[in-house]
Order: structure tokens, then sequence, then C-alpha cells
């Protein structure tokens, strides 16, 4: 609370609390199906229909329908809040749950309770605050003993909002049911029939965004387009930023140059021969005059309307064409370095952000960040080590799974990192890292651990 009322506005600035870039396309999303009865983030876009899957704009709906467009954003706030409350109490009787200790669950809500990277979202029209109450009540559920089959439907259930929230979250449902078959747990029900109900609540919910996308749109889109429907994220931005992530995990420096006219110099290594590097430079030059998402990106807006053909004559097909062409003869030259070196580098940067902060930089802003980011780095380093120590303990091999997916699968198959995508990762690892913190406490003051349930 203490940093919805002052916090937020230091941290973001003064009217800036709520909102970031992504924030539009949740709420148009659910402010276009309520007021024009279709369910899009740019009715001028047809993928922008199934650019947000419904989990978070209805959540945001439910508080706009409720209190009103004025109240909309500091009610949300306060739900997120509360949620984030929850998680705290979660994670709590979690670990008192899987260790019978009281110590192990007060410090993990205690650690949790002050966690920053989890605290700055909870003002913020985005899914992060959301996803990360879904994926601790999901692993919660998980790990009951002895459930019947309303708590494997259940489960399914939890497993199908949470991919509602942000679609990666999906793989929930195939770590569920590997869980599932491999639990030592007899349980009351036979493994495979465990497995088939937990699929059944899955689908009973999951069902629902295929069938709408086939009947009311006229095309089976399962989960969602590459580009989300974004106005600014069109086939010409797409096609360079894929080329980007082809050789450099920096694709910042780089859009923002273009956007700002700026001269960039690409190393002069990634190219075949001097005709592919002039030639870079002249699809630089072209999507600088004309393409649609980097004029749209240099206005700071996402009205798609600036770059209707009427109003703007784009050339993006020929720019995608051209970025495209280099990537895959990059790729061609440069296989393993493609396969390897950028994906390398997300990694290095998801371990070790404070590493890569404003280098070069000073001041009590930048050392705050990076003192933030090493305590990052230690407690992600405790709960591996937790992991690896606890191994026989079957409640953390949801937690092994869904990290080491969120992690490889940002690094080498998205390729584009953000911090935030990993944040519930983040949090389930502080389950292992204060087991291991305590059992080895135990050890060091030479007092058996009690007694652990498997």
């Amino acid at each position: 609370m203490a940093f919805l009322l002052k916090g937020a506005t230091v941290y973001y600035g003064a009217g800036q609390e709520h909102l970031n870039g992504d924030s539009f396309s949740f709420v148009n999303s659910f402010l276009n199906l309520w007021h024009n009865g279709h369910y899009t983030l740019e009715p001028l876009i047809p993928d922008a229909s199934f650019g947000r899957l419904p989990g978070y704009p209805f959540f945001y709906g439910l508080h706009y329908i409720l209190f009103g467009p004025q109240w909309a954003l500091p009610t949300l706030s306060i739900s997120q809040i509360i949620l984030d409350t929850s998680v705290i109490v979660l994670l709590h009787n979690m670990l008192r749950r899987w260790t019978g200790q009281m110590w192990p669950a007060i410090l993990v809500a205690v650690l949790y309770a002050t966690y920053p990277f989890a605290i700055i979202w909870v003002t913020v029209v985005g899914t992060e605050t959301l996803n990360t109450f879904c994926t601790v009540v999901w692993l919660s559920l998980l790990t009951r003993a002895n459930g019947n089959r309303w708590l494997y439907v259940l489960i399914g259930l939890v497993a199908a909002c949470t991919f509602y929230v942000r679609a990666y979250m999906g793989v929930l449902l195939p770590i569920s049911m590997l869980f599932v078959l491999v639990w030592p747990h007899a349980g009351l029900l036979p493994r495979w029939q465990r497995v088939a109900w937990l699929v059944t609540g899955f689908g009973v919910l999951y069902i629902w965004w295929p069938a709408r996308n086939l009947v009311g749109q006229g095309q089976l889109v399962l989960v969602k387009p590459a580009s989300a429907g974004y106005p600014n994220q069109r086939e010409d931005m797409q096609a360079y930023l894929d080329w980007l992530h082809a050789w450099t995990n920096d694709n910042t420096t780089w859009v923002e140059g273009l956007v700002h006219d700026k001269t960039l110099r690409y190393p002069a290594e990634i190219f075949s021969n001097p005709q592919e590097e002039a030639r870079a430079y002249a699809l630089t030059r072209m999507a600088a005059r004309c393409g649609g998402s980097f004029h749209l990106r240099r206005l700071d807006t996402h009205d798609y309307r600036l770059v209707l053909p009427e109003r703007f004559r784009n050339c993006n097909s020929q720019i995608a064409a051209g970025f495209d062409s280099l990537r895959l003869s990059y790729i061609q030259r440069h296989p393993w370095e493609y396969r390897a070196a950028v994906p390398f580098s997300n990694l290095r940067k998801a371990f070790f952000k404070s590493a890569t902060v404003h280098q070069g930089g000073a001041g009590v802003k930048v050392l705050l960040q990076r003192m933030l980011f090493g305590y990052r780095t230690l407690m992600l380093l405790v709960g591996i080590a937790g992991l690896v120590g606890g191994w026989r303990r079957s409640y953390f091999w949801p937690i092994a799974w869904y990290f080491l997916f969120i992690y490889f699968y940002v690094s080498f198959d998205f390729r584009s990192l953000e911090m935030r995508y990993l944040l519930q990762g983040d949090v389930l690892l502080l389950l292992p890292a204060v087991w291991i913190v305590v059992t080895g406490a135990r050890r060091l003051l030479h007092r058996p651990p009690a007694a652990v349930q498997q």
C-alpha cells in the first residue's frame, strides 16, 4: 500500500503510476469489446483481434464496469495489492505444509513481502502481479496430496486461467501432467485418471478461445500472432528485430537509434561482403523514411490511423523482405553463433543483470540498481542450490521444470529478454532458497532437521 500511495510516484513519476507501454493493449482490448462489441486492441488491424488473450483485459474490465473509468485504475491497483498480499500467505502456507516448520514459512513470506521486483508491478496495468498470483495458486494446488478428481479439474482450470493471462504460461499444463504422472504419492485416483481430469479442467476453459476465433473471426487461432496486433510492431519492425536478434541481444540501442535518426554503425563482421553491408544501411534508411511501425514509434503513439495508406505511404513489405534476407544470410554463414551467442548472452543477462546496468555509469541510482540486481542474482543462485540439494523432494520438481522452461524459452526461442518475463520463476525459486538456507543453518548449529514431507 505504501508503494501505491507514494512509492509508485517516486519510481515511475507523477501521472505515470498506472500505465506503461503495454497497458493500452489490455485496456483497449476490453474497451473495444464493451463499447463496440469487438474484442480487439485495434479494430483496423485484422490480427489485433487475437492480439491479447482475454485474461488480463477482462480483469481490467471488471474494475471498469464496477467502478467506472475514473476509478478503474486505482481500484485495479488495490486489487493487485490484495493479490500480491495473498501470494505472501500462499508461499508461507506452502512451505509450512511442505516442511512442517514455522521459521522457513515466515522467512519465505518476509522475502517475498520485501521483494522489490514484485512490488514495482502492483500499481501497473500489466500482467505481472496477476500472473504471479495464478502461478503460486497453481503450485499450491498441484503439490497437495491425495486429492479427488475435483482437485485435478481445479488445477487444470487454474493452469488455463494463467495461460489466458500470459500465453507462454500454457506450459503449466504439460508440467502438471508430468508431475501428476511421476509424483510418488499414491493418491485417491489412478495416475491416468488424474491426468484426464486435469486436461479436462484445462480444456473446459481453454476451448472458448479457439472457438471464439473460429466462429467469430473465421480463423482457427490457437494462441496469438507473433506481433500481438500492435500497430508499431508490424512486419517492418518484426523483420528488423528478428535480424537484430540473430546477432545481438540489445535491440533497444539499434531501434531507438533508428527511430531518432541517429547514425548507426553495424558490426562489419556480421556481413558477407561490402555489398550486403551497404544494403543493410539502405534498408535502415528506408525503414526510417517509410516504415509504418518506425513512424509510429517516432511519434510515440499507437494510433494506427496515422499510417493508413491515405495518410502514410509505407514500404513495410520491402523492409521486411530485405531484413529477412539479411537474417537468413547471417544464419547460413554463422549457424553456431546464431544458435548460441545471443541465447547465452541472454542467459548471462538473466542471471547477472547487475553486470549490464549502465556500464560506466555512476551515482546513487545506478549503485542502487546494481545492489538490487545483485541481491536478485544471489537469491537465484541460492534457489538453484536448493533445487539441486532438494532434488529428492518432489514438490521442488515443478519449480525446477518451470524455471528451466522460462529461462531457456526467453533466452533461446523468444530471444528478447525483459526481466519481467522471469518474475514468476524467480518467485518460485524463493521456496527452495529458503529451504536450503534453513537446512544449512540447522546443520551448522548441529541440530538435526525435522522430518520433511516427501
